[in-house]
């Protein structure tokens, strides 16, 4: 094989992917029994002895791109649809790769430019139309390179661009192609802080994922960028790595942490057992792979996965069995359930397209199952109420992860009074379900009655009880009437007696619960 960086980078990562299933994966056990074959199978090429090709992505049209070695050429990204092959040239150089691509036909890669005193640069580039264009550096030196690897629907690209620093070092940050130029997408650490960053995936909504290192190095997590803030996912527990390799329009995430594949939704990173992803549609088909060693084999094989609705298949289970093919990975499925990939057949590597025969998956009418607390009564904590956490929960009979929204959500600041909470679960495909309850939060008045009454159900001296029940009484009062210094004051002499007498006419636990309650009235109604 004629070398090529560009797909000598693309089979490493192939091949580390691979390695990282097979030391830390969890393998599922492969299914040995023909399932309904769920897919017709066209060959898309050979990466081995013939035609060479690497298939990267496909769109809802069912357009296919990659890379294709050309006889006398050399390597070219493509674009094939229904038979038919379109070599998209290059900036120059020798090379170009192909990556993503969009409904409207805009191709997004990575091509060699015109070679500079004998150094041709790796560059991103946007093809449409037969037209090439250059999507450029952060910085222009004829040493920095960017490459492209994804485009939404309004044509906003990301990847990645190499440059160097003062010091002479070179690093990756992400980047994001716009109307409006480059944006450096930076890193989850302080600005300045040397490190690299890339970005591998972008949706409709404007949502990039991608990895990016921590601060000093401390490990490299999963981001989620968003106008111009980079959050991290986390990793898997154990893991001080990970990285988010596909984002759909629902804002599903999925990626690996270090061979162990993960879900990441609503805030929450779940490990998807068996299969290290690569892409997710909009219904929340997963596909991937996993790499298996047999305990009476001494060699391990890759296979390629669907995940769907909990189950986790091998699709060369939904393939015709006389096909002769077996089916390595799965780089991406669209929203119609078409998958490409690499497999082999005949002893050679090839591409190849799965177009399903019969819907997958199945329609799917019934809305999920949500589950909300009932209603709940807190005290404010200050003037402006207080900080209400609550749990929620759904199932769905097709998809095991719907996703749940609340508003307000939970961890917000509810004011004083009673506040309705709406939720929402939405199921993979589109079903919603919604359910609510009341939040109230009491307010200093009503801390006080309930302090008052806690204070008379108190095992003290009737002397005792009259006098702090009298100041509380009076606090109430003058904050009836707009009073808040008069009552600060009451709240002040009730609490300093308190104290006095903790241990000797009040008994020590209830004393310390009577001051608690006391300061955060008087934090409620502002106090000084």
């Amino acid at each position: 094989m004629t070398d090529n960086p560009l797909l000598r980078r693309w089979l490493t990562s192939t091949v580390a992917l691979a390695v990282a299933a097979t030391l830390m994966g969890t393998p599922v056990e492969r299914a040995t029994a023909q399932e309904t074959v769920r897919y017709q199978l066209t060959d898309l090429g050979d990466l081995g002895g013939g035609p060479e090709v690497a298939v990267d992505a496909i769109n809802d049209a069912g357009q296919v791109v990659g890379t294709h070695l050309v006889d006398s050429v050399g390597y070219r990204g493509f674009l094939y649809h229904g038979g038919s092959w379109v070599m998209l040239g290059t900036l120059g150089g020798a090379y170009s790769s192909a990556a993503g691509l969009n409904e409207t036909q805009q191709v997004v890669g990575t091509s060699e430019v015109t070679p500079v005193a004998g150094n041709g640069a790796l560059h991103g580039f946007v093809w449409k139309d037969g037209v090439m264009g250059d999507l450029g550096a952060l910085l222009p030196h004829p040493e920095d390179e960017s490459q492209a690897v994804d485009v939404n629907e309004d044509g906003d690209v990301v990847g990645w661009s190499r440059f160097q620093d003062s010091g002479g070092s070179f690093w990756d940050h992400a980047v994001l192609w716009t109307s409006g130029g480059i944006v450096d997408l930076g890193l989850l650490a302080p600005p300045g802080s040397p490190g690299n960053s890339r970005a591998y995936a972008i949706n409709d909504d404007g949502y990039v994922v991608g990895e990016s290192d921590l601060q000093d190095f401390a490990g490299t997590h999963a981001f989620l960028w968003k106008d111009g803030v980079m959050t991290s996912l986390g990793a898997l527990p154990g893991e001080s790595f990970s990285v988010a390799y596909d984002i759909n329009n629902r804002g599903q995430v999925v990626g690996e942490s270090r061979g162990r594949g993960f879900l990441w939704q609503s805030f929450t990173m779940n490990e998807l057992v068996g299969i290290v992803p690569s892409a997710i549609n909009d219904h929340g088909q997963v596909v991937g792979h996993q790499t298996y060693c047999p305990l009476d084999s001494e060699e391990c094989e890759q296979r390629a996965l669907l995940y769907e609705g909990g189950l986790l298949h091998d699709l060369n289970a939904l393939i015709d069995p006389a096909s002769g093919w077996t089916l390595h990975t799965a780089t991406d499925i669209n929203d119609v359930g078409q998958i490409v990939g690499m497999g082999s057949v005949g002893g050679e590597q090839h591409g190849y397209l799965l177009t399903p025969i019969i819907p997958a998956p199945p329609e799917d009418t019934t809305p999920p199952s949500l589950q909300v607390p009932g209603d709940l009564t807190v005290d404010a904590t200050s003037p402006l109420g207080a900080e209400v956490s609550y749990s929620v929960s759904a199932s769905d009979d097709l998809d095991p992860a719907p996703v749940v929204e609340c508003d307000p959500p939970s961890g917000a600041t509810f004011p004083i009074g009673t506040t309705g909470v709406t939720c929402v679960a939405t199921d993979a495909a589109g079903n919603t379900t919604t359910a609510g309850f009341q939040v109230t939060v009491l307010g200093a008045n009503e801390q006080l009655q309930q302090l008052t009454s806690e204070v008379i159900a108190l095992p003290v001296s009737p002397f005792m009880r009259a006098v702090l029940v009298r100041l509380l009484f009076l606090a109430q009062a003058a904050l009836d009437v707009g009073g808040s210094d008069a009552a600060c004051g009451l709240l002040r002499a009730f609490a300093g007696l308190v104290e006095a007498t903790a241990g000797r006419l009040v008994p020590a636990d209830d004393a310390s619960h009577l001051l608690d309650a006391a300061n955060r009235v008087w934090a409620v109604i502002g106090c000084r």
